[in-house]
């Protein structure tokens, strides 16, 4: 019987683009199944990597809120005889996961909740992109300084055609950018005014816009939307599809959110705007053409590792200060391959 392995990841969206390459490099050194446990929003992500077999969704807000039903769920996992468990969330719930599993073999981040249930406590290095901090499970110190592997999305025949379909309002010789305004917490949001002129600077210029996010950012790009070269995707293709949207641009411009993660998974070249956070933290664009940008030297910045609903101090001048003529200026360079 072949070796089955399963991870643990049930955080955010970006997170969960950001797991993909350890599970791609963890199924290329052991030829092993690779299951994984996520909550419901992030099934498409891992539904499209070639690297996953079966997906345990784990419904955190509704059928496994309680202790005692992730306990069961927990249990559950037995019957598929997992030699290893990986988890790369460091939440309480994915130790009560993997503790409760029966699986012997554990490993966990030694900064985990509850850290001593995981049999192999492996150090959260702080200093590392989200991605080699993983990659240090798998104790290979080649593979920790080679770290740069991109996530892989696959998209279906179907979904490529759904793409040529939405790209049709497009000419084959329009020059296009990708903005992708929104994120969940509004400390990481650039300023709405501040992609409007962004939008129209380039549109003057002869580009065509696209934008991108989810069904909650609709309302957003949908305000951005000011004339007919711009093109509101929003709400209207799924998470793999923005992939292969983010493939046929010149640059994808988003802020420090999902989006940036998306883009490493379509090679493309990606202006991250930091706002509240920092790219410090480990979360920034990493492909050898991407870039990030942000307004520094305020002593409030980063505020918090995920943001905030409103500024703490009322300010919110780690955007306000980053006016959209430098981030303009760093786009036309990019562009022009500076």
């Amino acid at each position: 019987m072949p070796k089955k392995i399963l991870v643990i990841q049930t955080a955010f969206l970006g997170d969960a683009v950001l797991s993909l390459p350890f599970i791609q490099i963890l199924k290329q050194k052991t030829g092993a199944q690779i299951d994984v446990v996520t909550i419901p929003a992030n099934v498409e992500i891992f539904a499209s990597c070639p690297a996953v077999s079966v997906i345990h969704i784990l419904d955190k807000k509704v059928k496994h809120k309680s202790l005692w039903a992730t306990i069961a769920f927990a249990r559950s996992l037995g019957k598929y005889s997992y030699t290893k468990i990986y988890s790369l969330h460091r939440s309480f719930r994915s130790t009560v996961i993997a503790f409760f599993s029966g699986v012997k073999e554990t490993y966990g981040y030694s900064t985990s909740a509850c850290a001593i249930a995981y049999k192999h406590r492996i150090p959260y290095i702080k200093d590392f992109h989200e991605v080699q901090r993983h990659f240090v499970f798998l104790d290979d110190e080649s593979l920790i300084r080679n770290w740069r592997v991109l996530p892989e999305m696959h998209l279906s025949d179907d979904l490529q055609k759904n793409i040529k379909r939405e790209l049709l309002v497009f000419e084959a010789s329009d020059r296009i950018i990708a903005i992708a305004p929104g994120s969940v917490w509004q400390t990481k949001r650039y300023p709405d005014v501040y992609y409007m002129r962004i939008i129209d600077y380039f549109c003057i210029k002869g580009f065509k816009i696209v934008l991108l996010g989810g069904k909650n950012e609709a309302e957003l790009c949908n305000r951005l939307t000011v004339n007919r070269n711009v093109h509101n995707l929003a709400g209207k293709i799924s998470i793999v599809e923005s992939r292969g949207v983010m493939e046929r641009t010149e640059l994808l411009l988003t802020n420090d959110s999902a989006s940036t993660h998306i883009g490493m998974a379509a090679n493309a070249k990606t202006l991250t705007v930091y706002c509240s956070t920092v790219p410090e933290i480990g979360f920034y664009p990493y492909n050898n053409k991407s870039d990030f940008i942000g307004y520094d030297g305020l002593d409030c910045k980063p505020c918090g590792i995920h943001g905030f609903k409103k500024c703490p101090l009322g300010h919110f001048n780690c955007a306000h200060l980053l006016k959209p003529e430098t981030v303009i200026e760093r786009m036309e360079n990019m562009i022009e391959g500076k």
